[in-house]
């Protein structure tokens, strides 16, 4: 029995099994858990940025009512009498009696503790502190030399009269000046001079970490656009918050790189149950091992398989013959690929001869085809390189590649299903759910041809609405190009297939000429009947009638091709050359500019903006306007009569 376990332990198969179950559970627990663990990350990096910016406005919030105290202060100050120039010049009793005056708004504020008074004509400064100084020497302190003279310069510039009710000077590192003139905020009379208040960055830093704590990271704060704390931030990940007004700015940046820790992630106790989970998950691994493994003990008992050294050697044909079973199962599962793409693609043949039926129709879901579409048509692709290719397994790679790109191209309401013919023609099978989208489609292969450096005539038969009348004028041409008939060089021959080429290369026939009459007449693709410019005398008229009408409900592609006598088709191409935009996206445009304009000009409901826009449904205009603006029309409007957005600035975008 000893023996017996020797032999089932040496077993390659059994190895091979739990090393192929345990492999698959450690790795989907492995991606679980970054999963889960870099999930878990981004929502607290997530919350750590809500929670900053929310501090962030606090800081906003205090700073604008500190700044707005400040502002009440300079009102007091250039309103009262004592405060005036004429009162302190009168003797030296009211200087004085205005330097205790000054002493009372000391710590009125909590983001500067010193200002100073400074009147016209007058070399002296009457500070908070109860002293007056020259303004020279009082200035030095913060500013070199010639700093000082442009410094002293402005402020005596100020006392005289100023246009702005506040300059700010800050040079690197010292405190900011904020000036109020008081001639700008006397009430009644004013004064001749200016208040003066030094906000030093240690102020503002403390002020700031008392409203709203530490940020861990670097934090920047302007005022009317000059930075008066911090150091100028940029790059990637900054916060950036401001108040109503726009005069007091914060820029933050955070510390480090992405804040990713498996330490804030798992702590010493989840990391316990995540290893207890691992080792469950392993057993449970060894345990199905063991179940697929019995089939094979079977076999050994069913055959007696001793435990004798002699008789070692069949257990390992066993594991080559099991080992074997493995590979042809795997060589089943490529067969049967293979069969269902080549029954996949019998399916697309067989209809794109017109043996559209429907007993068909139940077998598409398995063969994952998608015909529930109202439009079809054949396109077909006439390619060049295809004579340079000598190497049969070169060439049938090069095919299977070129039918998945072209296949790839399938976009949500246009599938493409193509196979290839003799003599190197790809035939397409188009299901589109407006006409217009197989022109789209031709263009999409003509791209991927270019990308490819393929040189390509594609040629696109004439649209249907009934699976079993597609390709009814083409039958013939299918089975000639199924049979082989059909030249891969069209100049050798004049078959129905090489006119396309002939157009390409400039060479037509007078047959050619009367094929590609009555083409473009079915198809409604003027490029070889129109002049050009013909061509864009068309797309003009039709672009400025589509301007005249596009407020009209009723407004569609095929009344705008009837009103020209073109195809719906056609005319769709002639909009896409003219103005670089489908039908739809233009008519959008159109449509949302009148609307902007009603509500930026006129008192008028949503609703009737609406009706008046060419919308019947206020819901789906609200929608499209919403997606072209980023705003609903509602907060539009008042955002205009704000005056935030005016003619100019649409003009603008």
């Amino acid at each position: 029995m000893k023996k017996g376990k020797k032999h089932r332990l040496r077993s390659r198969t059994f190895r091979s099994y739990i090393i192929s179950y345990a492999s698959v559970v450690m790795i989907a627990l492995a991606m679980l858990s970054l999963m889960a663990a870099w999930q878990l990350s981004v929502r607290m990096r997530n919350e750590t940025a809500r929670v900053t910016a929310a501090r962030m406005y606090t800081i906003l919030e205090d700073l604008d009512s500190q700044f707005a105290d400040i502002r009440i202060m300079a009102v007091e100050l250039a309103s009262l009498e004592e405060f005036s120039q004429d009162y302190v010049e009168e003797n030296k009793y009211h200087e004085i009696e205005l330097l205790e005056h000054l002493k009372k708004y000391y710590s009125s504020n909590t983001i500067w503790d010193y200002y100073f008074l400074k009147f016209q004509g007058n070399d002296n400064i009457f500070t908070s502190d109860g002293t007056t100084m020259p303004l020279q020497v009082h200035l030095r302190q913060y500013l070199d030399e010639e700093s000082c003279e442009k410094a002293t310069a402005l402020i005596e510039e100020l006392c005289t009269g100023a246009e702005d009710a506040l300059i700010l000077l800050k040079n690197e590192g010292k405190p900011a000046f904020f000036m109020y003139p008081l001639e700008k905020y006397a009430l009644t009379g004013g004064g001749r001079g200016i208040l003066c208040i030094e906000i030093p960055e240690d102020s503002l830093e403390a002020r700031m970490e008392r409203i709203a704590g530490r940020l861990e990271g670097k934090l920047t704060l302007y005022y009317d656009g000059t930075r008066i704390y911090g150091e100028e931030a940029s790059g990637e990940g900054i916060l950036e918050r401001r108040t109503d007004d726009g005069r007091i700015r914060t820029i933050f940046r955070p510390e480090g790189g992405s804040g990713f820790s498996w330490g804030n992630v798992f702590a010493a106790k989840e990391w316990l149950v995540l290893l207890a989970i691992a080792l469950m998950l392993l057993c449970m691994a060894l345990i199905a091992a063991w179940r697929s493994y019995r089939p094979i003990l079977e076999i050994i008992r069913k055959y007696k398989v001793s435990a004798e050294d002699s008789r070692e050697g069949e257990l390992d044909d066993i594991d080559t013959l099991i080992g074997g079973l493995l590979r042809r199962d795997e060589q089943n599962t490529r067969l049967l690929q293979e069969q269902y793409q080549a029954l996949r693609e019998q399916t697309i043949r067989l209809i794109s001869k017109g043996g559209w039926s429907e007993g068909l129709r139940g077998r598409l879901p398995m063969l994952n085809l998608h015909l529930e579409t109202s439009s079809f048509c054949r396109i077909r692709c006439f390619l060049e390189p295809w004579e340079g290719m000598t190497d049969k397994e070169e060439a049938g790679e090069w095919k299977e590649t070129l039918r998945r790109d072209a296949e790839e191209l399938s976009d949500d309401g246009v599938w493409l299903y193509p196979f290839w013919g003799e003599g190197g023609v790809l035939n397409i099978l188009a299901a589109v759910s407006e006409e217009y989208q197989a022109e789209e489609a031709e263009e999409a292969l003509r791209a991927l041809f270019e990308a490819r450096g393929i040189t390509a005539a594609i040629s696109r038969e004439k649209i249907c609405h009934d699976l079993r009348l597609i390709n009814r004028d083409g039958g013939r041409d299918i089975m000639a190009e199924e049979n082989g008939e059909i030249s891969r060089n069209p100049e050798r021959g004049n078959d129905s297939e090489a006119w396309p080429w002939k157009r390409a290369s400039g060479q037509e026939s007078e047959d050619d000429a009367g094929i590609e009459e009555t083409s473009e007449t079915e198809e409604g693709a003027g490029d070889f009947i129109l002049p050009s410019g013909k061509k864009r005398s068309t797309a003009l008229r039709a672009v400025r009638y589509i301007e005249e009408n596009c407020t009209k409900y009723d407004l569609s592609l095929d009344l705008v091709a009837r009103e020209f006598h073109i195809t719906a088709t056609y005319l769709c191409r002639l909009i896409k050359q003219q103005t670089g935009e489908s039908y739809k996206e233009y008519l959008t445009g159109l449509r949302v500019r009148a609307a902007k304009e009603m509500l930026r000009e006129e008192e008028a409901s949503v609703a009737d903006v609406c009706q008046r826009t060419g919308y019947t449904n206020v819901s789906h205009f609200i929608k499209v306007f919403q997606k072209s603006e980023g705003i609903t029309p509602a907060r539009y409007r008042d955002e205009c009569r704000k005056g935030n957005v005016s003619e100019k600035d649409e003009k603008g975008q």
